[in-house]
């Protein structure tokens, strides 16, 4: 947000001790912080402050030039630029056109103190909210569970129009103050808003966290898109939030232990519908997740009793379900299509592969990877290219378990 970025910039010039280049590089990024709230006044004023400081006249004349005319008022509405502005191929069939995507959702004060997306009408579930180009993508050979370093994501930066580049700094630096990010602010707005496997994209970065997501991202390498599902029906004015845990940590850990990674990563305590409910609401939510981190632990030493493994699967899904918990229902639903088509069970097998195709569908879409492989082992669980073991044994049913 323009706001945050003007403010980290005050707070470095603010130091008791700033070093001369240091000092410059928070002028340029105020400058642009306010050119981006569309303050001609204060932007014009910080960018003659930061060729006083040593910057260049020449790329100043020229950023004069694009203030000249510009409206001053105090802020931007945000769905009208960032959507507008944004990388999107408009060309792209699998594009979310901005108008669309303004038409489902905006962009505003969240009751947090920041920003946030708002259903603009009904989102049924498996509805395609975003589909964004990223601004900036990770380096070649990236590994997504690798960092990528100051220098790297600098690198990344200069490749930038200053236009790009002023909507870069527009997003939340949740390392302004943090020690391990004293080389420049680009690095800690990567460290806050980069999106594992995408990089950054602006608007899908506004969409908030929530331990109970009604929403989620993943990235499409088909289409090069970062894409945002919804999880369940949305209702017009509520807000739309994803998760920026993944896996067994969002699902198989404490509210203590998710607050904790999340001031860490992010700089901000959680106040979720289920981190911020009374003690007694956070310590049910905590007892049915310990459960299904227990339930995931448990189903390889099951091998022997294939059936319990499968009652423990469907009341797995069942929690998750109670928990208000809408997404990776189908990683236990994988397992129940493997017991059931070890020991023959084809009715069992499909039941459990549909489950896991119409997770899969709405978290990912019908042309996702995952999904397309749910849907194969769906219209034929004894194909051993993709279930090597389909078939192998008979006479145990599963019939009578279903969710």
């Amino acid at each position: 947000m323009w706001m945050e970025a003007e403010a980290d910039a005050q707070a470095v010039l603010a130091a008791a001790r700033v070093t001369a280049v240091h000092k410059r590089k928070a002028l340029w990024r105020l400058y642009l912080a306010r050119k981006g709230r569309m303050q001609a006044d204060a932007a014009n004023e910080a960018l003659e402050q930061w060729v006083a400081a040593g910057g260049s006249s020449a790329e100043a004349a020229k950023e004069k030039g694009e203030l000249q005319g510009m409206e001053r008022h105090d802020d931007v509405d945000e769905v009208a630029s960032t959507l507008q502005n944004t990388h999107l191929d408009k060309d792209d069939p699998s594009f979310v056109h901005p108008d669309t995507a303004q038409d489902m959702f905006t962009i505003k004060d969240d009751v947090h103190g920041g920003k946030g997306a708002f259903a603009q009408k009904a989102l049924e579930r498996g509805i395609l909210i975003l589909a964004e180009k990223p601004l900036l993508r990770p380096p070649a050979g990236y590994k997504e569970e690798g960092p990528v370093s100051p220098q790297t994501v600098l690198t990344l930066v200069e490749r930038l129009s200053p236009t790009d580049v002023a909507r870069l700094v527009s997003l939340r630096n949740a390392r302004a103050d943090d020690a391990r990010y004293p080389h420049h602010c680009f690095a800690g707005i990567w460290s806050t808003n980069a999106f594992s496997g995408a990089g950054i994209c602006l608007v899908a970065s506004r969409f908030i966290h929530s331990c109970v997501p009604n929403a989620r991202y993943s990235w499409h390498a088909e289409s090069q898109r970062q894409r945002i599902f919804a999880l369940r029906s949305i209702a017009p004015g509520e807000e739309i939030c994803v998760s920026y845990l993944m896996g067994r940590n969002i699902y198989g850990s404490s509210s203590a232990t998710r607050c904790a990674w999340l001031s860490d990563d992010y700089r901000f305590e959680c106040a979720c519908a289920v981190c911020g409910g009374t003690p007694e609401e956070v310590a049910a939510s905590d007892h049915r997740r310990s459960m299904l981190a227990r339930i995931w632990r448990a189903l390889p030493t099951m091998q022997d009793d294939p059936r319990l493994a499968v009652r423990e699967i469907a009341s797995a899904i069942r929690i998750m379900r109670e928990e208000g918990f809408h997404m990776d229902a189908d990683d236990f639903a994988g397992e129940a299509v493997n017991c059931c088509a070890v020991f023959s069970d084809w009715e069992s097998a499909k039941y459990w592969a549909t489950l896991m195709y119409e997770s899969r569908k709405a978290e990912f879409g019908e042309d996702s990877g995952h999904t397309r492989k749910a849907k194969a082992i769906m219209e034929n669980p004894g194909d051993r290219r993709r279930l090597p073991m389909a078939g192998r044994y008979s006479g145990v049913k599963f019939t009578d378990i279903r969710v």
